[in-house]
């Protein structure tokens, strides 16, 4: 039944998430819109950093996807935790350092489950991160540097511009940016997607979204997606899934 709780192996969770914290958003069958302008954070389970949900999924295993900062009055100290599951983060201020990683602002970061270091975030790191979506069979550590000009390809209309992150069976994440005032009709994952609005404004038959605004999709819900220049969103899909614990 889409929503119902089951019990949750929180062995498989990250430390800093909020002990307390139960299920949100937990239906896939429902279209959530979580504005920019009404971002509430919570304190983390770690002193120090503060959390915005964006989903908490009672799956097997579960995952969970927000965003992650250094609290207010504590960004000149850096906070170290282990990752405890399969990691994907894009920074957007600060840094993330582990074994074999190097990461500033516009950094996208994958790690795997069976990372043995601790992740170090420092210089007023806020970023955006899902834990728990990935295939048992995806082990790729990835790191990769979103200002690197070369690595943007021509987009799916004139005006817009893609930078593919990760790709593995389903799943896709990559960012998407407006040169221009474009509009067009995307190719929709039937399961779902889910996109978070970094810089500008996005807008569809339904509304305009701004900054810092999450929607997920689990149908066909876009017509059409238009932005001016500036515009920049994170968009993921292939993740819905039902998948091997």
């Amino acid at each position: 039944m889409p929503g119902a709780t089951r019990e949750i192996d929180r062995s498989r969770l990250p430390r800093w998430l909020p002990e307390h914290l139960v299920p949100v958003n937990n239906d896939l069958g429902r279209r959530i819109v979580l504005p920019g302008d009404e971002r509430l954070w919570m304190p983390a389970r770690l002193p120090g950093l503060e959390f915005r949900v964006f989903d908490f999924v009672d799956r097997q295993p579960p995952w969970v996807c927000g965003e992650l900062r250094q609290s207010p009055g504590n960004h000149s100290e850096a906070i170290e935790f282990v990752t405890r599951g399969a990691v994907e983060a894009y920074l957007r201020h600060g840094r993330l350092d582990t074994e074999g990683v190097s990461a500033g602002a516009g950094g996208y970061v994958r790690l795997p489950p069976d990372h043995p270091a601790p992740v170090r975030l420092s210089g007023n790191a806020h970023i955006y991160v899902t834990v728990g979506q990935m295939l048992a069979s995806d082990s790729e550590q990835r790191c990769i540097d979103s200002n690197r000009e070369e690595l943007w390809l021509p987009g799916p209309a004139a005006g817009t511009e893609v930078l593919a992150l990760h790709g593995h069976g389903s799943y896709a994440s990559l960012l998407l940016r407006w040169t221009a005032h474009a509009a067009f009709q995307p190719r929709l994952d039937p399961q779902g997607e889910e996109m978070l609005v970094l810089e500008g404004y996005l807008s569809d038959a339904w509304g305009d979204y701004g900054p810092d605004t999450w929607i997920r999709n689990p149908i066909e819900a876009w017509q059409t997606w238009s932005a001016d220049a500036g515009t920049l969103v994170y968009y993921k899909s292939g993740h819905f899934a039902e998948r091997p614990a």
